[in-house]
């Protein structure tokens, strides 16, 4: 489900066009776009977070780069969670308690170099670069959800189904995932667009020196990282195919791409969305059953934003057609900041889907997704990843999901889709200028992957034991 206002981006700090501290900004969402050594020195040369004079015991530096200059992870690992996609105790919540997700962000899209079926020799190797990470750099926030940024690292490692194809056993139906092609055609979008690799890894911190220096570690570029030493590489076994990278939080779009985006705006639409009632809770997207249970499948999306058209409306038609027809410019804000910690979207609304088209000839985008929660009211899918391209030209947005089966992303989309979801024919057809953000937006890439639990997340085979 394209969710193109979402983001945490902290709404309630301002950035206007003259911030003096723009300049850092952009500097550091460069960095991260172009990746590599020499961005990650020029990043920490930058880096007020960064004392790049002395070691934490005073002496002078040797390598800033491979240096301690943020907070650690820790040697008990088997303390840290088994879900790999368990971030909602570990990012920093805003002062609604809404969660507020790092800042910079990168997929890395892969290819597994192996002729044949991985070895355990390589398994091995991918894993200690993993732990690398985990002893390098402190969880998100640690325990301390107040904290004033998501100074750590999170990150997960998803598999496509075209890398489980290389073994004679099949996934088990327990786990519900599709291959992208197939994805595509159900929801009758092109085929063509289907992104094939074999694994993606999702880096996320609010210090952008914290994921360029992650990945630098897990392809053996760097001999120490954060004072730790680097064991394990994904060199070698892993090729890079795509780099996915951006930024969301208050100014960014603003500063990259118009001057009449809304100046707090989070990402090129113009309103937040990190709402506690628009996020399920993590055990809702886990998979419960069979040897991947703990695990979670991912939905990775490229999507093209039509700014121009969507901004040549005004705020009000704007607000109501992202949120719902009951919303108004005054209890939405300027971008979304008078909702405080609801979305207001109710069950009443939803289900006022279908009458708002037939008497008002509009309906909103969270209006129409609010259709499929659960029966306790949850979303069936969790946002995460979900931020505007620094390095394209353009309005891209970088969408992710995890679910705890593709059918529920599925039935989230057709819910975005559908105005007449359950095929009564009582609803009229609505052009999709009219229909939430349909026609605001257009699908690029789709690809899709397992999120193991963390003890199969190193090059598992479909049917661990």
């Amino acid at each position: 489900m394209p969710c193109p206002h979402a983001g945490g981006g902290r709404a309630d700090d301002t950035a206007p066009s003259d911030d003096p501290d723009a300049s850092r900004r952009e500097f550091m969402k460069a960095a991260v776009a172009i990746g590599g050594a020499a961005a990650l020195s020029a990043c920490l040369s930058r880096s007020p977070e960064a004392d790049l004079s002395t070691t934490p015991d005073g002496q002078p530096t040797a390598n800033p780069i491979e240096t301690q200059r943020f907070a650690q992870g820790t040697d008990s690992l088997d303390d840290l969670p088994e879900r790999q996609h368990e971030w909602g105790k570990y990012v920093q919540v805003d002062s609604y308690g809404n969660p507020d997700f790092p800042h910079h962000q990168a997929f890395l899209l892969l290819d597994y170099l192996g002729e044949e079926t991985p070895t355990q020799a390589e398994r091995t190797r991918v894993e200690q670069a993993f732990r690398t990470l985990e002893r390098a750099f402190k969880r998100g926030v640690g325990s301390d959800q107040r904290a004033v940024m998501n100074d750590g690292l999170l990150f997960t490692v998803g598999y496509s189904p075209s890398y489980f194809d290389r073994f004679e056993e099949p996934l088990p139906d327990s786990v519900d995932i599709m291959p992208p092609e197939a994805l595509l055609e159900r929801l009758g979008e092109d085929p063509a667009n289907a992104t094939t690799c074999d694994a993606a890894i999702h880096l996320a911190s609010d210090l952008a020196p914290v994921v360029l220096a992650a990945e630098e570690a897990l392809f053996g570029r760097l001999e120490h990282v954060n004072g730790v030493e680097v064991q394990g590489s994904l060199a070698g076994v892993f090729e890079p195919v795509e780099r996915r990278t951006g930024f969301v939080g208050s100014g960014f779009p603003k500063e990259r791409l118009r001057d009449d985006i809304p100046a707090r705006a989070p990402v090129s639409m113009g309103f937040k969305s990190n709402y506690r009632d628009t996020f399920p809770s993590e055990d809702k997207i886990t998979i419960t059953e069979g040897p991947f249970a703990g695990g979670s499948v991912q939905q990775l999306s490229k999507l093209r934003n039509h700014l121009d058209e969507w901004y040549d409306q005004d705020h009000e038609q704007r607000v109501e057609k992202m949120f719902s027809p009951e919303h108004s410019s005054e209890t939405v804000g300027d971008v979304g900041e008078n909702l405080a910690s609801k979305s207001e979207i109710t069950r009443e609304i939803a289900d006022r889907t279908v009458e708002d088209a037939r008497t008002k000839g509009r309906v909103g985008h969270g209006q129409k997704l609010a259709r499929v929660r659960d029966d306790d009211d949850e979303p069936l899918i969790m946002r995460r990843g979900d931020f505007n391209a620094t390095a394209e030209s353009g309005a891209i947005l970088h969408f992710g999901s995890l679910q705890r089966g593709i059918d529920e992303f599925v039935k989230t989309r057709d819910a975005m889709n559908e105005v007449d979801l359950d095929g009564t024919g009582d609803a009229p057809d609505l052009p999709d200028s009219e229909n939430g953000i349909l026609d605001f937006i257009e699908v690029l890439s789709r690809s899709t992957y397992l999120v193991p639990p963390r003890r199969y997340r190193s090059l598992p085979t479909p049917r661990p034991s």
